[in-house]
């Protein structure tokens, strides 16, 4: 199916972006400080700039709503582990 193969390739770039952002940011931040990197990048910035402070405000936002996201489809497959209950698969006519 034709949607199936676009939601892939979405996903595939979506992965891809993600990686490259973090390993763009990894690389920018060990040129930026060498050796004396810490493993919480905050810490290698000063506190009080404004910066910062929007950047923690954002690190929050992201953990704040990314943490649900996660847990939904977690605890709909322990409850289908626990209770037995499979789902059937959608239909075609579903997806229309």
């Amino acid at each position: 199916d034709g949607r199936v193969r676009a939601m892939s390739r979405i996903i595939g770039w979506a992965v891809g972006l993600s990686g490259l952002a973090y390993l763009a940011f990894s690389l920018i931040s060990y040129a930026n400080f060498g050796s004396v990197v810490q493993s919480n990048i905050f810490r290698n910035y000063p506190d009080d700039s404004f910066e910062m402070i929007f950047a923690r405000l954002l690190f929050t936002l992201l953990s704040a709503f990314s943490y649900p996201l996660q847990t939904h489809p977690c605890r709909a497959s322990l409850l289908n582990m626990i209770s037995g209950r499979t789902r059937r698969p959608p239909t075609k006519t579903a997806y229309r």
